[in-house]
């Protein structure tokens, strides 16, 4: 079968980016696959068609500033109809919502199957406008594209947003994110980074990695609170924070104003490449999410290291994670500040968890199983 795979995050260095990077790659090893032709937000350095492995990334050229370039990509991609047509696809596959316009466009002309992934549905965002317009957008198109199926990342979702909505709930599946087990395992061969940022070995390290978004930031916020006090009664540790973005300023401010400079790291920016020397580095992940996630690529990274995670206990994260791998606690500072003293104070436990952990990872988030269920999915609409 042929896939058309349309996603604006492609070429970027977030979680969905590096997720979809993982997702092509297993979809293109399964057998079932012959051709697989990405529609994406190009790069002016790039080429308009980049050949990997003998399938196709289309580039698109969007302008509009990065919190509207999905919005241009959703117009501009709809001159891709017939162009996905030269590539012979027999089924779209939509990643986010304005995707599906394109997606719903080639379906209503060659009908084609088409399947329309969420990978999360949320209220509780920081600002008014994620919170009311793009929502308020999202939901409409969730409720009116014309798709084959819904595939949701997280049954929290379904349960409370697609069953209160106007969707035909036959057409929702549940299938959660994944990360590439080959890349990301406690077997390989790793570069231990605490040297290069003045971590001693014998200190219990944490570790964030985030894109600085405006919701990410506030949940950085708050696991810095709750490190500033554990810290008060423990010296021995560092918080080493991966990423950038626009929240960088105010994260400093927070370090500064905590008197953290020596104990919490803004390390910048990870080359994906580079990213497994972090997780396998670190002795715990800290996932402080202010809204209701579904399952955070990072989580599945340094689940599959065999990192255990310390996280708050909404959205979806109950139902995919459990003590057995981590503490799993409210949206609480004093909480996650035990949390960490918890950890912090018992290596066996954090060796128990770490090997809990990657079989949690191998068991749910392999990304070659995770493709498996979407072929599954896609031969059962094709048929």
């Amino acid at each position: 079968m042929n896939i058309g795979f349309l996603t604006f995050t492609f070429h970027g260095s977030g979680g969905s980016s590096l997720y979809a990077k993982s997702f092509v790659k297993s979809l293109s090893r399964n057998e079932k696959v012959d051709k697989i032709t990405v529609l994406t937000i190009g790069k002016k350095s790039q080429a308009l068609i980049d050949f990997f492995d003998n399938n196709k990334i289309f580039n698109v050229h969007c302008n509009f500033p990065s919190h509207l370039k999905r919005y241009e990509f959703g117009l501009r991609s709809i001159n891709f109809v017939d162009v996905l047509k030269n590539e012979n696809i027999d089924i779209v596959h939509a990643e986010h919502s304005f995707e599906g316009i394109l997606a719903s466009l080639y379906k209503k002309k060659y009908d084609a199957p088409f399947v329309y992934v969420r990978e999360v549905v949320s209220k509780f965002l920081p600002n008014i406008y994620s919170r009311h317009i793009l929502f308020n957008i999202e939901k409409f198109l969730t409720e009116n594209l014309n798709y084959d199926a819904l595939v949701s990342w997280s049954k929290y979702m379904v349960e409370n947003f697609f069953s209160k909505w106007n969707i035909d709930l036959n057409k929702v599946r549940v299938i959660p994110g994944g990360v590439d087990l080959k890349k990301f395992n406690p077997k390989i061969k790793f570069k231990n980074i605490r040297s290069d940022y003045g971590i001693e070995d014998d200190e219990t390290l944490f570790l964030s990695i985030k894109i600085f978004s405006s919701s990410n930031t506030f949940g950085l916020i708050n696991a810095i609170k709750a490190f500033e006090k554990f810290s008060r009664h423990n010296k021995n540790a560092k918080f080493l924070i991966g990423g950038d973005g626009k929240g960088r300023v105010i994260l400093e401010k927070i370090i500064d104003k905590l008197d953290l400079n020596n104990k919490v790291i803004l390390a910048g920016r990870i080359n994906p490449e580079n990213l497994i020397n972090f997780y396998r580095s670190a002795d715990a992940t800290v996932h402080f999410f202010m809204y209701d996630a579904s399952i955070s690529v990072s989580m599945m990274e340094s689940l599959a290291c065999g990192t255990p995670i310390l996280t708050t206990n909404v959205g979806e994260v109950p139902n995919l994670v459990n003590s057995k791998v981590g503490f799993l606690v409210n949206q609480d500072i004093g909480e996650m500040s035990k949390a960490m003293d918890l950890l912090h104070n018992n290596k066996k436990t954090r060796e128990k968890m770490g090997r809990n952990a990657f079989n949690l990872a191998k068991e749910k988030f392999d990304i070659d199983l995770i493709t498996r269920k979407y072929v599954e999915l896609y031969e059962e609409l094709l048929s």
